[in-house]
């Protein structure tokens, strides 16, 4: 495909079309170009790293919610997209970007699950939690416990509550919707689930959604939109 557009509206931003490109189905092995990392801080990196696996945790969730594992290349997808619009000349990005610093919030940690225990009906493994042991001796909970690689990073219990919280962690990269939904079979376990995030007043996200031709970043708070296509060209979307 090939495109050249010149845009230029009074005193604003001039742009290019995006040129030659290819579709983007991260299935296929076809993606975004790699992303110029040069002048980047590894805090900076590292932010976009996890934002990128946040989306491609969200996007399996909606698109492939069987899915266990999260694809690497679908991380690589969103990682190099969000770092164009980083690296991007364009005034609009550096604003979400660099003064902004929007990243991706939902859920707390692609690593983490949140685990919601009945006191009551998980008598009989929760002691093993309360004493900061990840293996609980209940056969069908540990053998997941070894399969995820999780352990028990938080226990909470609450006073006159009749359920406990428990965060897990691993370091594998894991769809928690489809591991969470299997924690669930375990007698006594109510919920498990990615743990999301409160708002307090102002929201800052990023949102995306997979075109065949482009990866479209919006980001909340900024009240911006980009395109990212396969060649790595960056191209305002309008506000939302």
């Amino acid at each position: 495909m090939l495109f050249l557009v010149i845009i230029s509206i009074g005193c604003e931003y001039v742009t290019t079309g995006p040129g030659s490109y290819n579709p983007i189905n991260w299935e296929n092995g076809q993606l975004i170009i790699p992303a110029d990392e040069a002048n980047l801080s590894s805090e900076t990196k590292s932010q976009y790293q996890t934002s990128a696996k946040k989306l491609a945790l969200r996007h399996i969730q909606e698109h492939h919610p069987e899915m266990l594992e999260i694809p690497k290349p679908l991380v690589n997808l969103f990682y190099n997209g969000l770092v164009h619009v980083a690296k991007s000349s364009d005034p609009r990005a550096k604003i979400v970007t660099r003064e902004q610093n929007i990243q991706a919030s939902q859920p707390a940690s692609p690593y983490e699950i949140m685990i919601v225990a009945d006191t009551v009906d998980a008598s009989g493994w929760l002691n093993s939690w309360r004493n900061g042991i990840s293996m609980t001796e209940h056969t069908d909970l540990d053998q997941w416990m070894v399969l995820f690689a999780y352990e028990l990073k938080t226990f909470h219990e609450l006073s006159g509550m009749e359920f406990s919280i428990a965060i897990l962690r691993t370091d594998k990269l894991l769809n928690g919707y489809a591991t969470g939904s299997l924690l669930q079979s375990v007698e006594g376990i109510n919920s498990a689930t990615p743990e999301p995030v409160f708002y307090a007043g102002f929201r800052k996200d990023i949102e995306a959604e997979i075109f065949d031709e482009y990866l479209l970043l919006h980001f909340i708070g900024g009240n911006s939109k980009f395109r990212v296509y396969s060649n790595g060209h960056v191209e305002f979307a309008g506000k939302s």
